[in-house]
């Protein structure tokens, strides 16, 4: 299969927010922040502003445009050139570097645990498929290969698919050359380096049999059709799309996480980098908590419902007439009138409506649907989470924090709010309140059952959740309670 059949053939054109900008009008930072969200799918904070009001001015210059609104309406064109300039945005806002055998214990964990489990599974097909998405300039997916080419005396004759997508053009002609300076070997052992590569100058070219393992195409994840219509991109064993959602808004993440949980095949696994998905939408998705990681796997499709009234009615044509008596009547109670109090619409589906809204990037209908929730029960804490998700698309933290605080008051034992509230105070430079945070959710995670669902993740339980919470307490340096920032928590969810 060639490259371009992985790729899409053109990104849709995205759907722009509110009146668009003329000609010559400049825009404010809001707008930019809101078009960066819809069209990239990317977090701007305002503090970001004056170094992307630079960028468009030179790429405003360097395609002859005479305004802001000019570029930004490029920015959104399903053509080539449109599809160019989201590639430059997010190459622009987003950092690129990766490594081999980056994350050591997660490595060690596929080579001692998942891969083996895999191998196990698809014994009868003798076929697995790898996906190394936002592979950058390719050393992860290589890593991946040398895991595999270890195994070969495990599953000889075996067909062995590793794609490797991104969307930085740039960065995937470095990976296709295979060729590598020192810094990219910080991490790998000696002995796979001159296994792998071979020294030529000052750089390690890889050697043909590990680079034929691999193909590389570009692929947009929060454009592109996943899966796609080709079969390229689905029925995955595995996985991999690390240190990519830290960079995207918390919608964004919700999208491309349906998608390639779409993408997977049953049972297969997503492996982010730690804490990634962490409070965010993962339906479909179970939560698996090892020692080196929290690792998502694919669950089981749900059985189909059960058949409606009518479908039942119509089923019942060919049996006995006690059996169309019943389902007739069956149908006439379905069918009966209401009364107008009946229709009221419930506070919980509003906020149901107001999520659909969100995902389908419809913010102003959203918080009018969250709006309509509170007139009708204010006390409801649902609401006031979802208005502190909207909150941060539009960059506003301190609404969001506002909203978060709301919540904690009206239902204190709402992990999620103190999960949120946390990543927000330690955006903000406040790591010990954002410590705190991280405590108090510790604390109500210990009152519940290890296997009780935590809301509104459901796939997610307590004493997984607990586990991995209590190890970055521990783990963290004093003062802080993430990673490095190319490793740290976003905990926006639904």
């Amino acid at each position: 299969m060639k490259d371009a059949e992985i790729s899409a053939a053109s990104s849709p054109k995205a759907t722009p927010i509110g009146a668009q900008p003329g000609a010559g009008v400049s825009l404010s930072g809001q707008q930019i922040i809101d078009l960066v969200h819809a069209v990239v799918g990317l977090r701007l904070r305002e503090q970001d502003l004056a170094a992307v009001h630079n960028w468009i001015a030179r790429r405003m210059h360097a395609r002859g445009l005479a305004s802001e609104g000019a570029y930004l309406r490029l920015l959104q064109e399903g053509g080539a050139a449109g599809c160019l300039e989201r590639e430059e945005l997010t190459v622009q806002l987003t950092t690129g570097e990766t490594y081999f055998l980056r994350d050591p214990d997660q490595f060690r964990l596929l080579a001692e645990q998942i891969l083996p489990e895999l191998i196990e599974r698809r014994s009868a097909s003798r076929r697995l498929r790898l996906w190394s998405a936002g592979c950058a300039s390719g050393e992860e997916a290589y890593t991946l290969a040398m895991l595999l080419n270890e195994m070969r005396p495990k599953i000889p004759g075996w067909e062995i698919e590793i794609i490797a997508t991104d969307i930085n053009t740039r960065a995937l002609d470095i990976a296709r050359r295979g060729r590598y300076g020192e810094w990219s070997f910080r991490a790998l052992d000696e002995e796979r380096k001159h296994r792998y590569f071979h020294h030529e100058g000052r750089e390690w070219v890889i050697v043909p049999a590990l680079r034929e393992l691999v193909r590389f195409a570009r692929t947009d994840l929060v454009a592109d059709q996943i899966p796609d219509a080709d079969g390229a991109l689905q029925q995955f064993d595995l996985i991999m799309c690390r240190n990519v959602f830290i960079y995207m808004q918390a919608l964004a993440v919700s999208r491309v996480a349906t998608k390639l949980t779409a993408a997977l095949a049953e049972g297969g696994y997503l492996i982010t980098g730690h804490g990634e998905l962490l409070g965010h939408n993962t339906q479909g998705l179970q939560s698996s908590v090892f020692a080196e990681s929290v690792v998502m796997h694919k669950l089981a499709a749900p059985e189909a419902p059960a058949a409606l009234p009518i479908a039942r009615l119509k089923a019942a044509v060919h049996a006995s007439p006690p059996a169309k008596a019943a389902a007739a009547q069956a149908l006439r109670r379905s069918a009966a009138p209401t009364s107008p109090a009946e229709w009221r619409p419930a506070p919980e589906d509003l906020v149901q409506q107001a999520w659909r809204h969100a995902d389908r990037g419809e913010a102003k209908e959203a918080e009018q649907a969250c709006r309509g929730a509170l007139l009708l029960a204010p006390l409801n804490p649902w609401p006031y989470y979802l208005l502190a998700q909207l909150a941060q698309e539009r960059g506003d933290v301190r609404l969001a924090r506002a909203m978060l605080d709301k919540v904690i008051y009206l239902d204190p034992s709402l992990v999620a709010a103190y999960l949120e509230l946390s990543a927000l105070l330690e955006q903000g430079g406040h790591p010990e309140r954002a410590r705190r945070m991280l405590q108090t959710a510790c604390l109500e995670l210990r009152k519940l059952p290890a296997a009780a669902p935590i809301k509104p993740y459901d796939n997610s339980t307590a004493g997984p959740m607990l586990s991995f919470l209590e190890s970055r307490l521990r783990n963290a340096a004093p003062g802080a309670i993430s990673a490095p920032p190319d490793r740290s928590a976003h905990f926006a969810t639904h």
